[in-house]
């Protein structure tokens, strides 16, 4: 008789861990049993960290599709729970298709055996068992969690881009330095009046690393689950989920998703009541203030172009008549573009008539009113910080410190394997495993050295400028500029072909 041994020791095992449960100890005492009764062992599967009810374990499949094949006798398991705790696998396999393929199931703990007759009530009972097992399980963690989440300590696998777990209390987020800065670079464009595209696609053109690929090179296994060819650069997804999350005031927020069931790794969205908050749990990378802004000026109802760019004026001017948004529109003609702002709303034309104006015409009635307050207020110069943001200088130099550091250590260990290859220390075979492994792990290094390089650059000092007003306005004509003066721009339809505008101060 010839048999599969399969072993699986899972996460949901840690809080109980005993030594007689590893995967060795299962092995050593299934090659034992096996070699006990006169069996040929076939192959040896094992799944480590994964549970009792994922029927997509890759050992597991693997035996499977093995035992279809009749490629053995019998499976030994420890217990019938190692083989699976979920009763669909147990009734699909252990009394469906195991006898079809004249496969023989055999766990030696409970006495799992289909080759006697009278035991598939047994069996059935340790499937129920152990399916409750798991819901009960399941249950347990969920309350936990939920405790958890409600004092406001981080559960999550990996940190927030822009943090890190605090290597020295579980539970708590630290400050990421060079992911901080490009969240607030991220939400800097974003009052600047850039779309979520084309924020993208300045990152990408910087040659920033998106969080996934972050996460890659700074040494975590982390997934996002795309695969498509553009899934290491950065897309309005990415920005959209980053501009509107609350973390980065250093509120705790979690629980936004859970699993369908302790059977499925499905998630679904929760109500945002549902959802865990704590509040001053870690430090901020984004203020009050800042968070707020972006919030205003992404909710309101513009339109950007296909490069991502918003007008500065959408979503400020509005109807005089009946208050309905006023629509930018473009037309060519003798090569020649030609802009207008019209009333959105059809009722509103068919009782006062097209309310429009050219919007050359209208940025510059703007312009003036803009400066006429500026004149009240300012002097003919004005002094401002030109940078956009302050770079954390020491922190990208003690990073590219660390990794030079490392990048020598590889190359000296390279360098030491090669010479003990050479005095016939290690073998052919050795040297390429350690050589191809430092040399990974150089190539990595050398991509963060890449990463953190374009950081130094990308930053600037900060550096007062002073200006006369007109070269102010000519920089800073942006929606950022008319979201901090401006509440709202309505447009009146008068007597043709007059028009005026009447603006909302913030002051």
């Amino acid at each position: 008789m010839t048999c599969a041994i399969y072993c699986r020791l899972s996460r949901e095992d840690d809080d109980k861990y005993i030594e007689s449960e590893s995967i060795q100890n299962q092995r050593s005492l299934l090659v034992s049993h096996a070699l006990t009764q006169g069996w040929e062992i076939v192959e040896i599967y094992c799944d480590e960290e994964y549970s009792g009810a994922d029927s997509k374990r890759p050992a597991f499949l693997s035996m499977i599709q093995a035992a279809k094949e009749s490629r053995f006798d019998i499976i030994l398991c420890k217990t019938q729970s190692r083989f699976t705790r979920d009763m669909e696998l147990v009734e699909r396999y252990i009394h469906g298709l195991f006898p079809e393929w004249g496969i023989r199931f055999v766990s030696i703990a409970d006495h799992v055996d289909t080759g006697l007759k009278g035991n598939k009530k047994a069996r059935q009972i340790n499937g129920l068992i152990n399916e409750w097992y798991l819901e009960d399980l399941s249950e347990n963690i969920r309350m936990v969690f939920a405790h958890k989440r409600s004092a406001g300590l981080h559960i999550g696998s990996f940190a927030l881009y822009g943090y890190e777990k605090d290597p020295k209390e579980k539970g708590k987020l630290i400050v990421d330095p060079v992911a901080a800065q490009v969240v607030k670079r991220i939400f800097h464009l974003a009052c600047l009046g850039h779309g979520k595209q084309s924020i993208a696609n300045i990152l990408n053109a910087d040659c920033i690393p998106n969080p996934s690929k972050y996460k890659a090179l700074c040494g975590h296994s982390y997934k996002n689950g795309r695969t498509h060819k553009d899934s290491d650069h950065w897309n309005k997804s990415t920005i959209n989920r980053i501009l509107h999350n609350e973390m980065y005031l250093g509120t705790m927020v979690q629980g936004k998703h859970r699993k369908q069931s302790y059977k499925s790794k499905t998630l679904v969205a929760t109500k945002q009541s549902e959802w865990f908050y704590a509040e001053n749990t870690h430090e901020a990378i984004i203020d009050k203030e800042t968070f707020e802004t972006v919030q205003t000026l992404r909710g309101a109802q513009n339109k950007t172009s296909s490069e991502g760019d918003s007008h500065v004026l959408s979503g400020f001017v509005l109807c005089h008549s009946c208050g309905y948004a006023m629509q930018k529109n473009s037309y060519r003609r003798n090569e020649k573009t030609y802009s207008y702002l019209r009333c959105s709303n059809p009722t509103c034309k068919k009782k006062h008539g097209t309310n429009s104006i050219r919007l050359e015409i209208f940025l510059s009635l703007l312009k003036k009113s803009i400066e006429e307050q500026f004149d009240a207020l300012c002097d003919e110069t004005i002094t401002y910080l030109a940078a956009e943001m302050t770079p954390p200088k020491e922190d990208i130099t003690k990073h590219m410190q660390n990794i030079s550091h490392k990048i020598e250590q590889h190359k000296n260990a390279l360098t030491q394997a090669y010479l003990d290859k050479l005095d016939a220390k290690l073998s052919n075979t050795q040297f390429e495993l350690l050589a191809g492994s430092m040399t990974e792990s150089i190539q990595a290094l050398t991509l963060q050295m890449k990463y953190y390089k374009s950081l130094q650059n990308d930053y600037r000092d900060s550096q007062t400028k002073i200006v006369h007003k007109n070269t102010f306005f000519e920089e800073h004509f942006n929606r950022m500029l008319y979201k901090t003066l401006i509440k709202q721009i309505y447009v009146e339809k008068t007597e043709p072909p007059a028009l005026s505008i009447h603006i909302h101060w913030n002051f």
